[in-house]
């Protein structure tokens, strides 16, 4: 389920069968939940600190991987943290590539505190399509082999791409047919975390680069509407990278 109490359920399945529809890739991705209450299952979140952590250049002891799972239970299970439900537990969506030797399959993981959060700030009919949208951008770069570059430039490309990916989607008659106007107020908001470091590997694109990259999106869905067709991905990707220059050059005033 989607949600504390599973009031996303409904549209992150709609959207995201969607999704499956829109776009020409494979459809073996898996859509996956995150709640806070994890952390109240201590012989979990012992099982991921050994399998994923280490301690001094090997694996963590189990007392020390129980004491700190115990330590997570105390903290986030405390009205502070709303007993397990603060959305800043899990203010995060991402996609990820099968891992075969963990058995994880591709998969996109929402967490409730990111819907929740954007819902209280009055954007529930559009947040979770948003940012469902983005995440499978993703995908949908993993299926055509877009380059993955570590550095500054090389993810801010396929963040915008992927930014350009979802406003196509979003206002696109066969897609979720958002209002553009609608769509524009929420991500004014959603690129507040565009970021100006440039020097980041991390580095998404500042939050006008990001909103050109919407625009994109939003230009290429409207020349679609009167024929209706969904450009293939490969063609998307094309037009997206003869775009970029423009899309990340610094506003004239």
């Amino acid at each position: 389920s989607f949600g504390p109490n599973g009031e996303f359920t409904n549209v992150t399945n709609r959207v995201f069968k969607d999704l499956k529809r829109f776009w020409n890739i494979p459809t073996d991705i898996q859509i996956a939940d995150a709640h806070g209450t994890i952390y109240n299952n201590v012989p979990l979140v012992v099982a991921m600190v050994k399998e994923f952590f280490t301690y001094g250049g090997g694996p963590v002891p189990d007392d020390i991987a129980l004491d700190l799972a115990l330590t997570l239970q105390e903290v986030f299970g405390s009205p502070q943290f709303h007993y397990f439900n603060n959305p800043l537990l899990t203010f995060n969506a991402f996609a990820s590539t099968a891992e075969p030797e963990y058995g994880i399959a591709k998969k996109i993981v929402m967490g409730d505190g990111i819907q929740q959060a954007y819902a209280d700030l009055g954007y529930s009919d559009v947040a979770t399509q948003a940012i469902l949208a983005h995440e499978y951008g993703h995908h949908v770069q993993f299926a055509k082999n877009v380059n993955f570059v570590n550095s500054p430039e090389g993810t801010r490309r396929t963040e915008l791409m992927a930014d350009a990916f979802a406003a196509y989607f979003l206002t696109h008659k066969r897609g979720s047919a958002l209002n553009w106007k609608r769509v524009q107020e929420f991500l004014g908001v959603f690129y507040t975390i565009g970021d100006c470091a440039f020097s980041d590997d991390g580095h998404h694109g500042t939050p006008n680069q990001r909103m050109k990259a919407a625009e994109f999106g939003n230009q290429l869905a409207n020349q679609a509407q009167k024929q209706g067709q969904i450009l293939t991905s490969e063609a998307f990707i094309v037009l997206f990278d003869a775009a970029l220059p423009a899309i990340i050059a610094p506003d004239a005033d």
